[in-house]
């Protein structure tokens, strides 16, 4: 099963929004790193196998040329996030929900075998949810920096729409750049 995901400003599709910069600016919002990738997660955690972003072309065709280069950089980072998941979303194990508490809105928490866990909220609202997870699991480092481990309990804490992959450690290094990159 393959899904495109919305990688483009709607702007683009709007009355008069390319007539200028700021009509532009008004008439939609740029899609963020994390919107884009929690929403691709949400469908990863989903079944879906494959990802087709839409669209290049619109991504081009921006008056905002500063913006251009910062989606396009989210881009490669979105594609690097889903291909170190390949072992997650290409095994034929299930998808489990991970049984969690929620504290605030209503993040979803799935894990796939023990070494891939996917934390993930859609709503415009933060998130927050804990859980535990059995030792099978390992040692576990979160990719984005969204959940903590506080004694054996891991709390997710989303901002808006926002995910989070905890994994052996094979996104590490990606949680510094994220978080310089949203401002946190």
């Amino acid at each position: 099963m393959w899904y495109a995901p919305q990688s483009f400003n709607w702007a683009n599709y709007r009355r008069n929004a390319m007539d200028s910069i700021e009509a532009y600016k008004k008439a939609g919002q740029e899609p963020q790193e994390n919107e884009m990738l929690s929403v691709a997660l949400e469908y990863a955690s989903h079944g879906v196998k494959g990802f087709f972003f839409f669209s290049y072309q619109d991504m081009l065709e921006s008056p905002v040329k500063e913006w251009i280069p910062i989606r396009w950089t989210a881009m490669k980072n979105i594609s690097k996030a889903l291909r170190s998941l390949e072992p997650f979303i290409m095994s034929g194990e299930p998808i489990t929900e991970i049984r969690h508490k929620d504290i605030a809105g209503e993040p979803r928490i799935v894990g796939k075998g023990n070494y891939r866990i996917l934390a993930i909220c859609l709503s415009p609202e933060n998130n927050e949810a804990e859980f535990t997870l059995p030792e099978k699991n390992g040692k576990l480092q979160s990719a984005f920096g969204f959940t903590q481990n506080q004694n054996g309990v891991w709390k997710f804490k989303g901002q808006a729409i926002s995910a989070d992959i905890l994994n052996q450690g094979e996104l590490a290094a990606e949680k510094k750049r994220r978080r310089s990159n949203s401002g946190g």
